[in-house]
């Protein structure tokens, strides 16, 4: 009788721990589904002058970029500073505009032109930071805070122009295009609004940003907020 009461002592035994693990699994499972918070932001720069040029301005051919870029941030499940980053900007076509008595000017960009370039930026989230109530109800979003700085060695771009009555010459652009596109993210701290898991389509903008050289930039983004599992 003893020895039967002994098995079946162990039997249970044996029964209850794989009754705990399997709770401890899903628990672990759920920890691991919310480990980081992941933003992605997607948008286009556009550069243009403020029309504060001098006309009289003699042999001034100023060029402007227009490109896209992409930020890639990781938080931890409880907000606070980014813990890792992957943003990119690429060069899509660049305009030069004549002003005064400089003659006009047709402008091409080479290939790699085209290629993706690092950047970085200070990035901090504050979820349900923002809190907003409709009638009875009452909602709250995530408060998303970002900024960067331009590049005092940027990578260059080179460009090549033709002007009227000259030969094609290709010239480097020393920075600026990439400077540019970066440029309204650096003129003051971003703070955008997100929520996690919903996706956000139509691409929102902001114009008339005021930058350096009598610039001023058209910028347009969709962001998106989603839990991932690792960095």
């Amino acid at each position: 009788m003893q020895k039967i009461f002994s098995i079946f002592f162990l039997f249970a035994l044996l029964i209850g721990a794989g009754c705990t693990n399997g709770d401890e699994g899903n628990l672990n499972e759920t920890k691991t589904a919310e480990n980081y918070r992941k933003v992605s932001i997607t948008g286009t720069v556009t550069t243009r002058h403020s029309g504060a040029m001098d006309p009289e301005t003699s042999g001034l051919v100023a060029c402007l970029a227009t490109g896209t870029y992409e930020i890639n941030l990781w938080f931890p499940a409880a907000g606070g500073q980014a813990l890792k980053q992957d943003n990119k900007l690429s060069i899509a076509e660049v305009n030069c505009p004549n002003f005064g008595n400089a003659r006009a000017c047709a402008t091409s960009l080479n290939d790699s032109a085209h290629e993706l370039k690092a950047f970085e930026v200070n990035a901090e989230l504050f979820p349900d930071a923002i809190k907003s109530s409709d009638g009875n109800s009452q909602s709250t979003a995530d408060q998303l805070n970002f900024s960067t700085l331009p590049l005092s060695n940027p990578p260059t771009t080179n460009t090549t122009i033709l002007c009227e009555g000259s030969t094609p010459s290709t010239i480097s652009d020393y920075g600026s295009f990439y400077n540019q596109i970066i440029g309204p993210f650096a003129i003051s701290t971003w703070s955008l609004t997100t929520k996690i898991g919903e996706d956000q389509l139509a691409p929102f903008s902001r114009e008339d940003i005021s930058t350096v050289g009598n610039q001023l930039s058209d910028v347009t983004y969709t962001i998106r907020e989603e839990w991932v599992t690792e960095l």
